[in-house]
This record gives structure tokens, sequence and C-alpha cells, in this order.
């Protein structure tokens, strides 16, 4: 497991999309534990972009990606209980038994007999869920759910790269100070500064020391 983990981070240094971390942390758990359908379900909402997930069944005998099961992007009932509550190992006593939440996707003439989902935690926030679903009975242990989060907390530094580098580069929330950066450069003339209000509390200015801020860069 540990030479898998180290792999695994290694590949994580060079991706730079969220589906190229889905389908790396999707190959992993194939080898760790098994699956037939696989998720991974993204929570941002800092980046100004939405983003459909990868969504991976098994039809036919042959894995391929399907169609999200809703147009909205909308989180199921069952992603609002892990968001909440955490990951959950879902036990099916018959294939007939239908999950309380859960939104079917891929082929929905077989359903799933085992699920695992896991959020992926990065300082106390969900950035997204991964769910892995076999169609047999009693497929999965609290061991492989245990296993299951230990990879997806493993992955979330690289998510929360990426999704920081994306929120950067978009216009729309570069309105912050480090956004002003370079415009604020653009105001050096003469050994002098001009500081934007948004940028005055992070730089010690106030009205009380205005006198003692005439900007020079030099003493």
């Amino acid at each position: 497991m540990r030479l898998l983990f180290s792999r695994l981070g290694q590949c994580l240094i060079s991706t730079t999309t969220p589906e190229a971390v889905a389908r790396t942390v999707a190959k992993v758990a194939d080898d760790l534990f098994g699956w037939d359908g696989f998720v991974f379900y993204p929570c941002f909402e800092d980046a100004g972009e939405s983003y459909p997930g990868v969504f991976i069944d098994t039809v036919n005998g042959e894995r391929v990606d399907v169609p999200p099961p809703n147009s909205n992007n909308q989180p199921s009932v069952a992603d609002r209980r892990v968001l909440a509550n955490g990951a959950e190992l879902i036990l099916k006593e018959s294939l007939s038994d239908r999950e309380p939440g859960s939104i079917p996707y891929g082929d929905r003439s077989r359903p799933s007999g085992s699920i695992m989902r896991v959020p992926v935690r990065v300082r106390r926030k969900v950035t997204a869920i991964f769910s892995a679903h076999s169609y047999t009975l009693q497929a999965y242990s609290r061991n492989d759910l245990n296993t299951f989060q230990t990879l997806a907390d493993y992955c979330g530094a690289a998510l929360d790269r990426i999704w920081a580098d994306r929120t950067f580069r978009n216009p729309k929330h570069n309105s912050g100070w480090c956004g002003k950066a370079p415009r604020m450069a653009c105001d050096w003339r003469m050994g002098k500064v001009s500081l934007s209000r948004s940028m005055r509390p992070i730089a010690g200015w106030s009205k009380r020391r205005k006198r003692n801020w005439k900007g020079k860069l030099f003493p």
C-alpha cells in the first residue's frame, strides 16, 4: 500500500485538472479494493466556474464515462449526507433495495449492491466527494472505507492547489489585494508608492500614520 501511495503522490504533483486527479485516484482505488462504478463530485464554489465531475460505470463489461445523473449538477441527498456527516458505507441486503437520497447514474437497470462515499477534506473544508460502487453485495468493509478516506485526504492538497490556481487566474475573483498588486506596481513614481484602499490595512497604513506614509521606498 505504501508503494501505491508513493506513486500516487508522484502522479498528483504533475496533475493540472480535477479530472486528472479523479482518474488517478480511481486507478489506485481499483488496485486497493476494486469497483464497478466510480464518481468524483466536485464541491468547489470559489473558482467562479462549474465542473460536472467524473462518472464512470461498467456497461456491457466495459468501463465507460457516463453523463451526470442530473443536468443542474446539484448534490443529491446522499451527497449532502456526506457533506454533513462524513464518510459512509452502504451495504444492501438485496440488490432490489433502494438507497434513500441517491440518484442512479449510468446503467440504471443495475443497482449498486455496495457503496462507499468519502469527502475530500482540506483545512476542514470539503472540496469534493469520491464514491466507489460495486454490483456485488457486501463487497466492501469498514477497513476499505478507512482506506478510501485516507486516499481522498491524500489527494486533497492537489485539488486545493488546482482550484486555488483557477481562482487566482479568474478575473472575476481577482478583486482582492493580490489581484491589485500589479496595478500597485505600476504606480511607483519617483521612489514613492500609491496604496489602494484594500492594500492600506495590509501595509499598516492609517489616517493617524498618514504623515509617515509618504510612500518612500528607501530611507
